[in-house]
């Protein structure tokens, strides 16, 4: 870590004096200290083909007996999520963590349905497609929905589950639904402002983010605004009556993860999962919001591998 922080260092000193020459360095700055982060948590980049489909993923070496983890993370978001949440389980589990069709590196077209229910038959393949037969699952917000309804369908699949402030239920209101309500949607970012906006009202305690890292990231998000807005279009096509029954048929051990300070799903609505899962167990993160994986990655990943231990 300590030869990680001086090449950083390094780097952004030659691109301070780089001047206008700076956004050359960015991308590379960028995938450099991604590259560093996978490589600190065990994970090697991949790509599977999955139908039309090119998958990007993240894989950790798997070692005998050891069992599989499945991450998914959120709408609008990236695999890369992970990475500091995984350095935490790589020596005792085998993790894959991908970015979800329309999404990150994986393929992305317009012309696909993007709902949870497509979204639940694309982990289906993915993971037939990796040779993943039974697994724990985890996801996070939309993709905390998608494990859900996994978990109800695929039950077989499943040795535990973990909803990380899961969407699909909205009983109790949260600034996102005020915003929305108002024409404005903070997920779904268009220029800087917005972005650094995105990163508060997603996170209470966000990771630190050096310049000029941060600028690409930015950048990055900007440019996947149109395919956010289509994904985000599907999403809403599907309401959550249907959603709430399926959660009765979870039979799957269950933890649900939330933060207390999430503004995008507000907390309360995680005692309503738990009445509709059987047997789930709650854990409340105090000062935390939409995403503990990334603001508290040693707890929340100690909590899980802890839950998936019992669960055997």
């Amino acid at each position: 870590m300590k030869k990680l922080a001086v090449f950083i260092g390094i780097l952004v000193l030659i691109i301070a004096a780089g001047g206008l020459g700076a956004s050359h360095y960015r991308n590379e700055l960028f995938d450099a200290a991604i590259a560093a982060e996978a490589q600190k948590a065990g994970l090697s980049e991949r790509t599977v083909n999955v139908g039309d489909m090119v998958i990007s993923y993240y894989e950790g070496p798997k070692k005998a007996n050891q069992e599989t983890v499945v991450l998914i993370h959120g709408f609008g978001a990236i695999k890369e999520n992970w990475l500091r949440f995984s350095a935490f389980l790589t020596n005792d589990y085998h993790v894959i963590a991908f970015d979800l069709p329309g999404h990150g590196k994986s393929s992305q077209e317009f012309s696909r349905s993007y709902t949870i229910d497509a979204q639940v038959e694309n982990v289906r393949n993915i993971t037939a497609a990796l040779g993943v037969q039974r697994f724990h699952l985890a996801g996070n917000s939309m993709g905390g929905a998608i494990s859900s309804m996994y978990a109800a369908r695929y039950p077989e699949s499943l040795q535990s589950l973990t909803l990380i402030d899961p969407a699909g239920i909205y009983d109790h209101y949260a600034p996102l639904q005020e915003a929305l309500e108002q024409g404005n949607n903070p997920l779904i970012v268009k220029n800087m402002e917005e972005f650094h906006y995105l990163i508060d009202f997603a996170m209470e305690k966000p990771p630190i983010i050096p310049w000029p890292l941060i600028n690409v990231a930015a950048d990055r998000a900007m440019a996947m605004q149109g395919i956010k807005e289509k994904i985000f279009a599907d999403i809403r096509q599907e309401g959550e009556t249907d959603f709430k029954a399926e959660l009765g048929k979870i039979r799957t051990p269950t933890l649900i993860m939330w933060g207390d300070q999430d503004r995008i799903i507000d907390v309360g609505n995680a005692a309503v999962f738990k009445a509709l899962i059987p047997h789930a167990q709650l854990d409340i993160y105090e000062g935390i919001g939409h995403v503990p994986m990334m603001e508290i990655p040693e707890q929340s990943a100690t909590d899980m591998r802890n839950f998936m231990s019992q669960s055997r």
